[in-house]
């Protein structure tokens, strides 16, 4: 190749809808003479909604985005699909690999996705852009909202990181419901074409502004009036809207709203003197200015041929293996400038260049319980511990995730304890690994609901917490997958572990994953028993007491790695301390109690901790009796750390724990219900995985305007009305965040958006954990006027209150504490943990 040729061949300039071309198969992107396919071995698309809104601020304003690295095609790389592709997009191989900016190419594509001419039921993202004022808070021109499956709502305008209210949610499909004259089904099934960003003062889809301006070059009203007559059909501009003739807050809202848009929007075609006018067609002039003449915005692509890489000079190497050294280094260096890729994500990058289909193995997994990149790190920490020490040695460790560099030299064979490790891993994934993980799923998640309505051994979790133990308590899992990869090995089945192991083994490991002050020391400590050279009998029954108490013991620096957990009865009797005694009639005595109005209780939010940590000792004498003798025998008398500390801190973080176990404890207790409203969620998927997209909230039994922001209320009251024993899962958009409404009236009158889920009037309590023991509680948790439930006096928890509504709130508390109580002991039975300790 001469000079000249090879130097016209280095660089590109790409149009934006070119760009979007690699993704989309329709107008307004379009196919160029660059087509560049996703190698394998680069991971998916990660950025963050405002990271998508600010890339389009900074090019509509006409700032560099930096450049594209690309590479002519390459054997030896696999490729994989981009986030919005569509099948007939790539029909043919491209001319290209991008190497570097697929976060960016990404983003730009999803501005050209129109899913609104055809109504695109499946369509994964949207972008729109709002006409109004940008915040003040973000230094933008532009306002531009991305919708997506998880928030087809949108987010917060003034911070895209966080997500809606639940009144604000609530009201935007009602809104929804009102454009299409229909009722939606749930918000899970909902299409984002039909659907707009709700916290947005005049928002216009991005790819029907494109698309006017492509078809009306540098004549900004023609476009103006093709986009008009575009959009006119779309729910947002409906003429015929019908909203509940139901007259509440929620309605008005969502109505005022509703027609506020609307209005702004007409003004914006129709109005010259409104801001929304001028703001439509200097936007509409942004588009035309980076779509056509000089100042049209392209986006530099830089070629590099990777198989010349590390090819050049008087030092080359002919050597396969060093060209592909080579590759990686340079792929590890290109991300390092953009969105970088650390740890476990550059790991699996470099598993899917040494082994291309271990994406597409990836995908076939019928449930993934994490990220890709941290399934595959949890698979060469498997295959490090297979191949390290021999079972019975006594002295296996649990192997840490290794370095980039101590990784490649694994791949390389240069460790002399792994000199196959490359070779065992393949095998590994070749043979054994999907049906581990398979298993191990099973193990934990609920599986969907047989022809006759049964579940089998319905004491398993909800597969959200399944989800969460595999993303956030990795070592967890993975103690899990060794101990069935030992179980494979002996030729025992996931169906020959019996009911009750399987209980005593998913408390154990919730109880590790749950409640653990260091995850990893706790699994570390019992670890080397997993490789213990034991019968068959002895395997199954690894996760009992003996392990549970090792891995309860305190390091040599009094360190708590896992404390020992108290029986129900143990916390039942903590909350009765505060309920029995009548502090009113018995003054010098327990004047901690509810019932006595100036007590502790009403004043010192500490006396929960103190009053706990001797019964937990109690409980537990045996295991504090050991960390007794560990703190006594440290060899440093200035870190010496006394018993009755370390109880107390092991009691507060037991406390604080529970707590706020909105996802652990209490959606446990509500699995059942759960898991029946959402059969067609499934968690597993990447973009399902964080909690801000769980379709369901956490509802406040006793609404949060009885307390929050109410001067003269206890800390010890707001806290308690905050804790797990006051929240039900419940469905988001069921969710009323509703201002005086007692509980006896939320617990009995059923709701339109419940009855999307079977919730009626008969089946509330249940589904929302209250026995009909507690019933009565609730019931005179707030002072009333009727039986209708109307609010008497919403301050009656204040100590400022002048009148005397002691029963009120001594009923309120009981509740909550009682529900507490019951969470906890709901968690410990069903999963029999008693036999732990």
């Amino acid at each position: 190749m001469d000079t000249q040729n090879y130097l016209s061949s280095t660089a590109f300039f790409l149009d934006l809808s070119e760009i979007a071309g690699w993704q989309i198969d329709k107008a307004p992107a379009r196919k160029g003479r660059i087509v560049a396919d996703l190698p394998a071995l680069q991971r998916g698309a990660v950025w963050k909604v405002h990271q998508t809104e600010e890339l389009w601020d900074s090019i509509l304003r006409g700032f560099p985005i930096g450049a594209f690295t690309i590479s002519p095609p390459n054997d030896g790389l696999s490729r994989q699909s981009y986030k919005y592709q569509q099948k007939s997009a790539r029909q043919k191989i491209g001319t290209h690999l991008l190497l570097d900016g697929q976060q960016r190419a990404t983003a730009i594509a999803l501005a050209f996705y129109d899913i609104w001419s055809g109504c695109d039921d499946q369509a994964k993202g949207a972008l729109w852009v709002d006409l109004s004022t940008p915040p003040k808070n973000r230094p933008l021109e532009f306002v531009f909202r991305v919708l997506t499956r998880a928030h087809p709502w949108g987010y917060r305008r003034n911070n895209p990181q966080e997500t809606l209210s639940s009144s604000a949610i609530r009201a935007a499909l009602c809104a929804y419901q009102a454009a299409h004259n229909s009722l939606l089904s749930k918000p899970s099934d909902i299409a984002l074409w039909k659907t707009w960003p709700w916290d947005a003062d005049a928002p216009l889809p991005v790819a029907p502004m494109i698309q006017a301006v492509l078809a009306h070059p540098n004549a900004i009203e023609a476009a103006c009036t093709s986009l008009r007559n575009n959009l006119g059909s779309l729910p947002l501009f409906s003429k015929e809207e019908k909203f509940s003739d139901e007259d509440n807050k929620l309605v008005r809202d969502a109505q005022n709203t509703f027609k506020a848009q609307q209005k702004v929007l007409q003004e914006a075609f129709d109005c010259p003197t409104s801001p929304s006018y001028e703001q439509l067609r200097r936007i509409m002039g942004a588009f035309n200015t980076i779509s056509f003449g000089q100042r049209r915005y392209r986006v530099p692509a830089l070629t590099v041929d990777i198989e010349q890489v590390g090819d050049d000079g008087p030092h080359r190497s002919t050597s396969a293996e060093d060209a592909k050294d080579a590759i990686e280094l340079l792929f590890i260096r290109l991300n390092a400038a953009g969105t970088p890729l650390a740890g476990e994500e550059l790991v699996y990058s470099l598993i899917k260049a040494q082994w291309p289909d271990v994406a597409k193995w990836m995908q076939n997994l019928p449930n993934l319980p994490a990220l890709p990149s941290r399934i595959a790190a949890m698979c060469v920490r498997l295959v490090l511990a297979r191949h390290g020490r021999r079972p019975g040695d006594g002295n296996a460790t649990m192997p840490s995730m290794p370095g980039v560099s101590e990784f490649r030299n694994l791949l390389k064979g240069n460790n002399p304890n792994h000199t196959d490790f490359g070779g065992q891993l393949k095998e590994f994934l070749d043979t054994n690994a999907a049906d581990l993980l398979t298993k191990a799923w099973n193990f934990l998640a609920l599986p969907p609901k047989e022809a006759n309505g049964k579940i089998e051994r319905a004491f398993r979790l909800l597969p959200a917490q399944a989800v969460d133990i595999a993303q956030h308590s990795p070592d967890v899992f993975l103690l899990l997958m060794r101990w069935l990869d030992r179980l494979n090995a002996v030729k025992i089945g996931v169906e020959q572990i019996s009911e009750s192991v399987h209980r005593r083994t998913l408390g154990f490991l919730t109880a590790i994953a749950w409640f653990a002050p260091n995850k990893s020391k706790a699994c570390a400590a019992i670890w080397k028993s997993l490789d213990e050279d034991v019968n068959e009998k002895q395997l199954l029954d690894r996760f009992n007491q003996t392990r549970f108490k090792a891995a309860c013991q305190l390091s040599e620096r009094s360190d708590i790695n896992m404390i020992p957990l108290p029986a129900p009865n143990v916390v039942f009797d903590l909350c009765n301390r505060f309920l029995r005694e009548d502090g009113r009639t018995k003054q010098t005595q327990d004047k901690a109690t509810v019932n006595f109005p100036k007590g502790s209780f009403w004043t010192d939010k500490d006396w929960w901790y103190d009053q706990f940590s001797p019964l937990l000792e109690k409980s537990n004498r045996d295991m504090y009796n050991g960390w007794r003798n560990t703190a006594n025998t440290t060899n440093n008398e200035e870190d010496l750390e006394d018993t009755d500390s370390l109880v107390k801190r092991a009691a507060v973080h037991f406390l604080d724990t529970l707590w706020g176990g909105k996802s652990t404890v209490l959606t446990y207790a509500q699995r059942a219900e759960l898991h029946n409203w959402y059969q067609d969620y499934d968690p597993s998927l990447p973009e399902m995985m964080d909690d801000k997209n769980r379709p369901w909230d956490f509802d406040h039994i006793l609404p949060q305007s009885f307390f929050s922001g109410k001067w003269s209320i206890p800390q010890s009251v707001k806290d308690w009305c905050n804790s797990i024993g006051n929240l039900r899962a419940w469905p988001l958009e069921a969710n009323r965040a509703d201002g005086n409404v007692a509980p006896r009236k939320k617990l009995s009158v059923q709701i339109a958006e419940e009855s999307n889920y079977g919730i009626n009037s008969k089946s509330i309590l249940g589904a929302s954990f209250i026995s009909v023991d507690e019933w009565p509680h609730w019931l005179e948790a707030v002072p009333v006027r009727n039986e209708a439930g109307e609010v008497k006096d919403n301050r009656y928890l204040s100590n400022n209150c002048t009148e005397n509504y002691s029963d009120q709130r001594i009923a309120t508390i009981t509740a909550i504490m009682m529900r507490f109580a019951k969470l906890y002991e709901h968690w410990h039975e069903e999963l029999r943990l008693g036999g732990l300790w």
